[in-house]
């Protein structure tokens, strides 16, 4: 049995690998400010250090997970890489509000039931019983798939 696509959510191009060039030039910051500053001590320049560290890090998952997508289906939303991000009986609710705790242009779901932590930056986060989706990703292709969301647990509640 296939089930239908509903909507996919792709970090966008530009969004990506600026993000992407941001984060690395804060990494070449910190780690050229631990090697060079004489105004830090070393507790200071080891701190530094780390950050750079922690920021090249992060650069590079955001290049890893480069080509990833989302896809919605009736049933799941999984990554293209296959993993299964939630079974859309285990969402309780979609939060688009402005004051809500999401990425730039996205949503945050609520699960019913906490999940293992997960992170493609730009793209996704999830912890515990929260979903974030968006970041880099298209603002009209995030609010698509918020909307068929949406739908589906409309569609959920009157059943």
């Amino acid at each position: 049995m296939t089930d239908t696509i509903l909507a996919t959510l792709s970090a966008a191009p530009t969004r990506r690998w600026v993000s992407t060039g941001l984060i690395f030039a804060l990494a070449v910051v910190f780690l050229t400010l631990a090697a060079t500053s004489q105004v830090a001590g070393p507790v200071q320049r080891v701190l530094l250090a780390v950050l750079g560290l922690a920021s090249l890090w992060v650069a590079t998952l955001s290049l890893r997970g480069q080509g990833r997508s989302l896809v919605l289906t009736e049933t799941v939303l999984m990554d293209s890489d296959g993993a299964i991000l939630a079974h859309v009986d285990e969402l309780k609710s979609v939060d688009r509000s402005a004051f809500a705790f999401k990425p730039s242009n996205g949503f945050m779901l609520r699960l019913t039931h906490s999940q293992p932590r997960a992170w493609v930056p730009g793209l996704y986060w999830r912890i515990g019983d929260r979903l974030a989706i968006g970041g880099a990703t298209n603002p009209a292709e995030t609010r698509n798939m918020a909307d068929q969301i949406g739908v589906l647990l409309a569609q959920r509640e009157r059943t």
